[in-house]
């Protein structure tokens, strides 16, 4: 049996829904009739209807999702860019749409840092419907925000004064103080709820969580897998950490961010996991550079290493995604600078040598991140420890 297309009226802001690429119309559903729908969806469920093909060519679709063109959409764990898993309404914590409208405030979300990764996460909230004040330090460059339909704060402070939450993507917990603690005016923290989305330790992530929590507002830990495409099309990897109810009234935000946000524990949870696996793309990286350059000194074909490599169980999609730098010694248009890799070993060395775990490996990689950074190549992709590796020797013959 196939499952009716249920279609909401049109009219509403948003972007292209990434379950089917029509135009989006934002679900602003009230928790009442969120509701209701959810009981009619757990029903059709109990049917059977998730396995239903292609219902009158429109949309490949099931119970239970609904995607921002409006459609019901098959697949029941994924939830899209929208929120629209009408069970997540029925709990009392998540804020109704528009968020704005919470206190009078002028707009649904602010965002501290658009850098590589936060000026994507702008657009992409944008792209879905929300409205968004949008900070930087460098002001201008939050012009391409500003252009896209996003309000640009003067201040740190009246960015979160804007909205009833703040995503940041500040580079590291240094520059976090310095945004929340150090500025003048300083931010009024009191009933908001900031969310950290950069790499930090756990520990520099308990303490944060502490200073805002004295300031009576509220800490939400949630780093990224992922750089600015996955950024773009809402495919971020999101791992949470701090109160689970916390985690459950924001969660409908960084749905828009990641197709399925993974809470992993209590604060620091989420960061300690955030650096473990930002330990195996620094060591990784590392790894298949020092690999690459022996190969290329004995005059192999790095072609035909890959050959080999591929479809063995050592393979790591990374490795193709980074051959072409390494081969063409062409770093730029990073996806993530060396120095933030730098920055993020050497939390990883800390947190090791704090839990009493071996931090050999990732002192070397550090090592060579650092002879990186030296040479003028810290604002070059990380894979620029490829040339540090390589020791500036060519391929034999």
């Amino acid at each position: 049996m196939v499952p009716r297309i249920k279609r909401r009226p049109p009219g509403f802001p948003g972007g292209l829904c990434d379950l089917c690429g029509s135009l989006a119309s934002l679900d602003r559903q009230s928790p009442r009739r969120a509701n209701n729908e959810a009981r009619k969806d757990e029903a059709a469920k109990d049917e059977g209807f998730e396995d239903a093909g292609e219902a009158d060519g429109a949309h490949v679709e099931g119970v239970g999702q609904r995607g921002g063109c409006g459609a019901t959409h098959r697949s029941w764990r994924r939830v899209g860019d929208f929120e629209t898993k009408c069970q997540a309404f029925s709990a009392s914590p998540s804020p109704a749409w528009p968020w704005s409208r919470i206190g009078g405030m002028p707009t649904d979300v602010s965002l501290l840092g658009t850098g590589l990764l936060g000026a994507p996460a702008g657009r992409r909230l944008l792209a879905t419907g929300l409205s968004l004040t949008a900070w930087n330090r460098t002001a201008s460059r939050a012009s391409a925000l500003a252009e896209a339909g996003a309000v640009v704060a003067s201040s740190s402070a009246e960015a979160i004064a804007a909205s009833p939450v703040s995503l940041l993507f500040l580079a590291d917990a240094e520059a976090i103080r310095r945004t929340l603690f150090a500025a003048s005016p300083g931010p009024v923290l009191a009933g908001k709820t900031i969310v950290q989305m950069g790499t930090i330790s756990p520990a520099e992530s308990r303490d944060l969580a502490g200073r805002v929590s004295a300031s009576e507002g509220s800490w939400l830990e949630a780093p990224v897998l992922g750089s600015g495409p996955q950024a773009i099309s809402g495919t971020l990897f999101v791992l949470a950490g701090g109160r689970k109810e916390l985690f459950s009234r924001w969660r409908p935000l960084l749905l828009r961010l990641g197709t399925d946000p993974l809470y992993v524990g209590e604060t620091g949870k989420a960061a300690a996991l955030k650096l473990a696996l930002n330990n195996l793309i620094g060591s990784l990286t590392a790894s298949f550079a020092a690999s690459l350059a022996i190969v290329r000194s004995e005059g192999i074909d790095p072609e035909l290493f890959m050959k080999v490599l591929r479809p063995s169980a050592l393979y790591a999609p990374t490795f193709d995604k980074k051959l072409g730098k390494m081969l063409a010694r062409d770093f730029s248009n990073p996806s993530f600078p060396a120095r933030h890799m730098l920055k993020d070993m050497l939390l990883v060395k800390e947190e090791a040598d704090a839990c009493g775990v071996d931090a050999g490996v990732a002192r070397a990689v550090c090592a060579s991140l650092e002879r990186t950074v030296e040479a003028g190549l810290g604002d070059a992709d990380y894979s620029a420890l490829s040339a540090a590796i390589e020791g500036g020797r060519g391929p034999k013959g």
